[in-house]
């Protein structure tokens, strides 16, 4: 299946069974192969080492399954083959971030809490919503979907149990009480509700006051629906006739002379403040600006022809570098930019190479611009291998029960749910336990250090009072 983003390699030992749910290192991914396979068959994702997030491929060509699902089908997988299992080390904001990006990879909504996670998102910006729609309208199992913007219909396809406008009304009605019902509970809103009936299913993907409305057969699993829709919108490209203008000046952060490392020194510093705004040239040719939303660079709006031309002059040492900050809402309408093909990668590639004739030095920017963005550039190649890949509907549920016995003679007994939160539980008390033991240790180790040198002391004093009275 399609890889995960890598961060450093993690070279010590560990279990990469697929029943052990605890390693020994923090936050990272473990990636498991066939013999003499190049490419991944599965994923599990570590946070507070626990794993928290599993995908694997399915046995239909480009599909895969995630959460329970993908659980159950590593056994299967690990069953089958001596499969091989490499791990990396991630930072635990890039394993939200990763998280963000594949949703679909948790299994226990309560883990979402522990990391900090509101629930899973819907991959797709709200102006995309109405496209999501119609897409979902020909998948099976799906009666009717519509979006919703504070009560007010923007979009909708099928048979809707109610009128469009009146429904909307309702559901958003609907979400604020479950906002006031959650806030009272001192919960965040989750950005999923699900209702079911007799034989259909409600539900309900929020992003603040817009809404995405999925009316389905009982069997059906919304989630995924959700996910293959969201996943097949493309990312909308700037139109032909659209006028694109440059973005306005803001506070500049900071500012210097140009260069390909003044660039680069420029970019981190973006990044680490997590900047909306611009990186801007200002000298003797035309301007150029790297558009930034969050610290990340989202395109260039440049005047010349071509990313390469565009990252040549930005990045001339007779360039003057302003980094401006926008106020927020700015995300909105800084877009793409005017250059076509812009990709981090791709940007990256041309900052290396554009200006650099020595093989040395191409190996050290490229390495410097690896660390800069390598989770990123991870990011967006898992967003683009998604839209040749969907999601397997399991129904919500793993693809077995009981899962197979083993080759080596250990038979593998099937989840339940109450065994594993008592397991869960009991870790988390040997935890606490271990911590209370060092604290006594250490302070027993304090009382015993002390009660030595009160001995000395009294020794001491004995020594001195023996001679006084000699």
């Amino acid at each position: 299946m399609f890889e995960l983003p890598h961060g450093d390699p993690i070279d010590s030992l560990f279990d990469g069974s697929a029943l052990n749910e605890v390693v020994e290192f923090e936050c990272g991914i473990i990636s498991s192969y066939k013999p003499k396979s190049r490419s991944p068959c599965a994923h599990r994702i570590v946070a507070g080492g626990h794993i928290v997030g599993w995908l694997a491929d399915a046995e239909e060509n480009k599909h895969y399954v995630g959460g329970h699902a993908a659980k159950a089908r590593l056994v299967e997988l690990e069953d089958a083959h001596e499969l091989r299992h490499k791990a990396y080390a991630l930072l635990l904001e890039e394993i939200r971030s990763l998280i963000d990006g594949v949703p679909e990879c948790l299994a226990d909504p309560a883990l979402m809490g522990t990391l900090g996670l509101a629930g899973r998102r819907l991959p797709a910006a709200t102006h995309d919503w109405p496209l999501v729609v119609d897409v979902l309208e020909s998948e099976t199992g799906v009666i009717a979907a519509l979006a919703f913007e504070d009560g007010v219909l923007i979009h909708s396809s099928g048979e809707t149990p109610a009128d469009p406008d009146a429904l909307s009304a309702d559901l958003d009605a609907q979400l604020r009480g479950m906002d006031a019902l959650t806030q009272l509970m001192g919960a965040s809103p989750a950005p999923w509700y699900r209702q079911a009936f007799d034989e259909h299913e409600m539900t309900v993907a929020r992003d603040g006051s817009a809404g995405l409305a999925l009316w389905t057969t009982g069997g059906a699993d919304p989630m995924t629906l959700l996910m293959n829709a969201a996943g097949m919108i493309e990312p909308s490209e700037n139109e032909a006739d659209s006028e694109v203008v440059a973005p306005a000046n803001g506070f500049i952060v900071r500012e210097g002379k140009g260069g390909v490392d003044s660039l680069i020194s420029m970019l981190s510093t973006a990044k680490t403040e997590e900047i909306t705004g611009h990186l801007k040239s200002e000298g003797k040719g035309e301007s150029v600006s790297i558009l930034l939303i969050d610290g990340l660079p989202s395109g260039i709006y440049s005047k010349a022809d071509g990313l390469e031309t565009s990252i040549r002059d930005i990045s001339s040492p007779s360039a003057d570098l302003q980094l401006h900050r926008l106020e927020r809402a700015a995300r909105l309408t800084l877009g793409r930019g005017n250059i076509d093909g812009f990709t981090l990668e791709s940007m990256c590639h041309s900052i290396a190479t554009v200006r650099t004739r020595s093989e040395s030095r191409r190996d050290l920017l490229i390495d410097r611009l690896d660390r800069l963005y390598r989770f990123e550039m991870g990011m967006d190649m898992v967003d683009s291998a998604k839209g040749q890949w969907r999601l397997l509907d399991t129904g919500g549920r793993a693809t077995a029960k009981i899962l197979p016995s083993s080759a080596a003679g250990k038979v593998l007994q099937p989840e339940e749910r109450q065994i594993l939160d008592r397991i869960r539980r009991l870790e988390e008390d040997k935890i606490g336990l271990e911590r209370d033991r060092g604290r006594l240790e250490r302070m027993l180790e304090e009382e015993q250090t002390q009660r030595t040198q009160s001995d000395e002391t009294l020794a001491q004093k004995a020594a001195l009072l023996e001679e006084s009275t000699n």
